[in-house]
Formats: C-alpha cells, structure tokens, sequence
C-alpha cells in the first residue's frame, strides 16, 4: 500500500512537471512563429527590406540550430530545474527587449535572446518526457508534444492579427511576457530533478565548428536572393560545409563528443530525421508564405490573416494527440505514409490559387495541410526517438531538435529565396505585384511539392512497427 503511494505521488509528480513543460514550450514556440504576420509591418516601421525583415525569423532558427548541438553537454552538465529556470529567464528577457526596442537591430537582438532560451527548453521537454514516459505510451505523449509545436505556430498568425487590431506592435511582446512569468513561477514549484549531473567538459572547437558550419550554410542561403553568384557567398558555402566535416570526423575521434553521431548507424533513426527535416521545411514555409500571399495577393488585413489560419491551428490540436494513439496502435507506416500523400496532394493545390481564391477555400485546405501535418510530425517524431537507448536521450534528442530547427530554417530561407525569385522574374515580364506575388507563391509550392514526394519515396522504406 505504502509502495502503490509513492509510485502514485511519483506519477503525479511528472504529470505537473510535463505539464508545466509543455505550457512552457507553447509560449516559447508561440514566440518563434507569432511575429511572421508582423514581418509587413516591421518593414514599414523600420524601413527595412524584405531580405532584411526575413532575419527575424531566419536569425531565431540559425541560433537555435547553433546552440542545440551544445544542450546534450547542458543536459549532462547541470539539473533539470537550473536548465529551465534559466532558459525561462532568457526568453522572457528576449521579450522584454523585442517589446521596448527602438531599432530594428535591437528587435533583432530580443529574437536571438529569446532564441537561445527557446531552443534549450525544446530540448529540455523532450528528453525529460522520453525519461518518463514508457515506449508503450510514447505515441501519445509525443502527441502532446506536437500539439505544442504544431499548435502554437498555427495559432500564432490568429494571436498576432487579433493583437495587431487593437494594440500597437509593442503589445505582441507585452502580452507574451505574461504568460511567460507565470509558467516560470509555476517551474519553481514542480519542476524536480530527476536526473544525475557529471562533471563534463565542453569541446569547445567543437562547438566552433558546428555554430560556423551550420551558421555559414544557412548565411548562404538566406543572402542567395540579393547576391546571386557572389564569389564571396561561395567562399562562406565552402567555409560552411568544411566546417560540418570537420565537426563530424571529430565528434568520431572524441571520447566524450559534444554529439553522439553514432545514433546514425540506426537506419529508422536516419530515416526519420531525414522525413521530419523535410516536413518542418514545408510546414515553416506554409506559416510564412501565406500571410504574405494573403495580404499581397489577397489583400485581406493582418486580423483576417490571422482569423483564417485559426482554423487549421485548431484542427492540427485535435489531430496531433489523436495521430500518437494512431501510432501506438498501428506503428509508424500507416500515418507517415498516408499523412504525406495528403500533404503533397494539398501543396499541389496551393499552386492553383490567385487573388481570386475564397478565404474558406484557403482555410480547408489549411485544415486539410494540418490534419496531414500532425499524422507525419507526431509519427516520425515517435518512430525517431523510440530507436534510442537510455544513453543516447540528451544525444539523439539534440541531434534530432538541430535537424528540425535547421529544417526550419531553410525552409524559411529557401522558400523566401524561391518566392522571391519567382516574384522578380514576373516583374521583369511587366506583371503587376498581385501577379507577381501569385507567381512566386506558385513556384515556392511547386518546389514544396517535389520535396514532399521525396519525403514520401523515403518513408515507404519505414518497418510497420
């Protein structure tokens, strides 16, 4: 009886403790995606380029892929409750500064703060729900976690527009710190320490290798649209990609590395990155380029922007936790491949809209590209994490979070890139904006749709169970 009371209390324990996690996270990835309603209008504000404001959002994911690789050492270095007080601390600071910011660069420098922050406590969940959680209820909690975040970046837009209608830009950050003292406040109470720390020691040329290889690569691929050919974008690229075959040849000779690679020998593991890297693009490109093409080509208002991706937001909530139990059921096949036939028919779709296109059209196909989303994201997700040993948590975790944000951020910088070219080319050929814009909205899916198809050849190769 004594016995059954502690495991209760034990029980209860993690339950608030995953709970308070997973709020947390809402609000920090609500942070990441709220602002990309917003990017219009800091251009205006700032008088910044299209180029320049795209930072805000390519910035947040080049910090993040920089300093992930580092939490499997923070993970083993210090407790779980030291980590998410002071990842809290950080993002709410970040905040602060985005809301009283003068300059564009000072906003800039509140979204790598907030970053930094962000990007520790995603990995903080994670592991921390692998630790607790069994493989037999993994699909479900997993779901929760996509329902954190899938859920906030498609609510994001809806919170920014509603927020954009009654209140000056400032209050975006205000309204956020909010939530975000009280989930600290609450961490003070529930958040324990249920792992054991190690005195470890960080590789820092390690860490210098992995931030100017990964930071390099997406430098390059964010400035490709206003430099082109430049020799000295090529010089960067090849900076770039020395540096991450240097990281990964030392990662091998180290007895202690900064990231396991080892965990690539395990094919679903590969597998696995390799789809959510690639979902995580079109999903990050979804959330960015339909606000823009929305209000360029639709001419709708930031609040109806956000009002017409409240609805998907609300389906990929119900969808994520119901596609875990899906896949505790059914194993991981049945909802990739099925979820990523729907998304590549969905994408396929957007590149037959104009300005002429109704907003419920926009918003079932929304809701179609969501329920998709949450069967794939949710399943691979499970199905990646699941082929770890105890051991390899921190490490498999980071790897996967540094492809995820990574896959975020191309997406972002590609997929701008491809819209934007796509854009530029029509205005060459006297196209007036509306059908300049459309004509780059076109061409972004369509290369969105042939990188789905891709997903899709590679998850047929994906075991039943």
């Amino acid at each position: 009886m004594k016995q059954n009371l502690q495991n209760k209390d034990i029980s209860e324990g993690n339950f608030a403790m995953m709970s308070v996690l997973l709020i947390s996270a809402f609000f920090a990835v609500l942070n990441e995606t709220y602002l990309n309603v917003a990017l219009t209008k800091f251009m205006e504000i700032f008088n910044v380029t299209m180029s320049q404001v795209q930072w805000l959002t390519t910035g947040f994911m080049l910090v993040m892929a920089i300093v992930i690789p580092t939490t499997a050492f923070i993970m083993e270095r210090f407790s779980i409750r030291r980590i998410y007080i002071t990842t809290l601390l950080l993002i709410i600071s970040g905040t602060l500064i985005g809301g009283f910011s003068v300059s564009f660069g000072m906003l800039f420098a509140g979204r790598l703060i907030q970053a930094a922050g962000t990007c520790v406590l995603m990995t903080l969940m994670t592991n921390t729900i692998l630790i607790i959680t069994p493989h037999s209820r993994r699909g479900a909690a997993m779901g929760l976690v996509g329902l954190v975040v899938l859920f906030a970046p498609a609510v994001a837009p809806a919170f920014a527009g509603v927020v954009l209608k009654m209140f000056d830009w400032r209050w975006l950050f205000y309204i956020l710190a909010f939530p975000l003292t009280v989930t600290l406040l609450l961490g003070l109470k529930y958040i324990k320490n249920i792992t054991e720390t190690h005195p470890v020691k960080i590789d820092l040329l390690s860490v210098i290798l992995s931030s100017v290889g990964l930071g390099g690569i997406l430098y390059v691929i964010s400035e490709l649209e206003n430099s082109g050919s430049d020799i000295k974008l090529a010089v960067v690229f090849l900076i770039g990609i020395s540096s991450i075959i240097f990281f990964v040849l030392r990662q091998f000779r180290l007895e202690r590395p900064l990231l396991d690679l080892r965990v690539f020998k395990k094919p679903m593991y590969c597998i696995g990155v390799s789809i959510l890297t690639m979902c995580m693009m079109i999903i990050f490109a979804f959330t960015l380029l339909s606000p823009i093409f929305m209000q360029g080509a639709m001419n709708l208002s930031f609040y109806a922007i956000g009002l017409a991706m409240l609805p998907g937001g609300i389906m990929n909530g119900f969808a994520s936790p119901v596609a875990g139990k899906i896949f505790d059921r059914t194993g991981p096949k049945i909802p990739v491949v099925t979820g990523l036939i729907i998304m590549a028919a969905v994408t396929l779709f957007l590149t037959s809209f104009d300005k002429n296109t109704s907003v419920e059209t926009f918003i079932t196909a929304h809701c179609v590209l969501m329920l998709a989303v949450a069967l794939v994201a949710t399943s691979i997700q499970t199905l990646t994490l699941n082929q770890l040993d105890k051991n390899e948590y921190a490490h498999g975790t980071a790897i996967l979070m540094t492809f995820q944000q990574l896959g975020g951020g191309l997406g972002t910088a590609v997929f701008v890139g491809i819209m934007s070219f796509g854009k530029n080319m029509a205005l060459d050929k006297n196209a007036d904006s509306v059908s300049a814009i459309t004509s780059g909205f076109h061409l972004a899916f369509i290369s969105a749709f042939i990188l789905i198809i891709f997903a899709l050849v590679l998850s047929l190769f994906i075991r039943r169970r």
